[in-house]
């Protein structure tokens, strides 16, 4: 049985790219739903959660910030992408702030430090940028690792110290970040992995 994955809609243009990324990444059982119709779905009903990128700031999507803050509750393996990492970060006490210029197609360099979805050599690659808001540097949260920042300081990858929680600030699924694939294949293998393993513990338990 593939791994239930949902694909938060956070009202984005991007989605349907990002689901098609994802199904060329390996994903089977992916379903997309709109941040307004999540009020029913519960984190623990769901192998992973993905949290679309999308307009405006993180507490104008609070559906998707419940969904949120039930993955880190019951360690449900969380994706966020633009908007999603600014609220995974918030969720931790990071803190927004507006650019001076919006950052719109905008084509840059990373170098990605090790981490669970860049591999033990990370990756130095190029990402492509849609976004007006950024997460604050000077507050970014102890729980989370920083695996990378753009020229400017930005924050632009997290990680959950302990928890199966990953973001990026900028889009893998955009034609600007060539190697974005390579980081959605990595989580769809770890929420493999989580699946089997959860599934082997109930097994003993019975």
């Amino acid at each position: 049985m593939s791994p239930r994955i949902v694909l938060v809609d956070n009202n984005d243009s991007f989605t349907h790219l990002l689901r098609d990324r994802l199904h060329a990444a390996g994903a089977v059982n992916i379903t997309i739903l709109p941040e307004r119709q999540a009020d029913r779905l519960s984190a623990r009903d769901v192998d992973a959660l993905i949290l679309s990128p999308g307009p405006g700031l993180p507490d104008e999507h609070p559906h998707s910030l419940r969904l949120l803050a039930e993955a880190v509750e019951h360690r449900t393996p969380c994706l966020g992408i633009c908007l999603g990492f600014q609220m995974q970060a918030l969720h931790f006490g990071a803190r927004l702030m507006q650019l001076a210029a919006p950052r719109h197609g905008v084509e840059t360099r990373l170098q990605l430090s090790p981490g669970a979805l860049s591999g033990p050599a990370g990756i130095d690659m190029t990402i492509g940028l849609y976004h007006s808001w950024a997460v604050d540097p000077a507050s970014w949260p102890e729980e989370l690792k920083l695996l990378g920042s753009d020229a400017e300081g930005i924050p632009m990858a997290l990680e959950h110290r302990s928890l199966p929680l990953r973001g990026f600030q900028f889009h893998p699924e955009s034609v600007l970040s060539p190697r974005g694939g390579e980081l959605l294949a990595a989580f769809l293998r770890e929420v493999e992995r989580i699946r089997r393993s959860a599934e082997a513990a109930r097994d003993r338990a019975h």
